[in-house]
């Protein structure tokens, strides 16, 4: 009877790789909280640049399409 060869992690994951048995338990709770942190400074920061963009976007189209000198 042939047996299934064992897949690790590391063998998919470079990071897993690296990090090997050096990896440490994260607490559910802490790690809830430190990315409900994150998203709550990155999301609202995309949202501006994002905004940002697309308002230089038209911005830039407007001043393109609209003369603004007449000669």
């Amino acid at each position: 009877m042939m047996t299934e060869p064992s897949l690790d992690v590391a063998d998919f994951d470079d990071a897993a790789a690296l990090v090997g048995a050096h990896g440490q338990y994260i607490d559910p709770a802490l790690e809830a909280r430190v990315v409900r942190k994150i998203d709550l400074f990155f999301i609202p920061s995309m949202i501006l640049g994002y905004g940002l963009v697309y308002y230089d976007k038209v911005y830039t189209f407007m001043l393109e399409t609209i003369p603004l000198y007449h000669d």
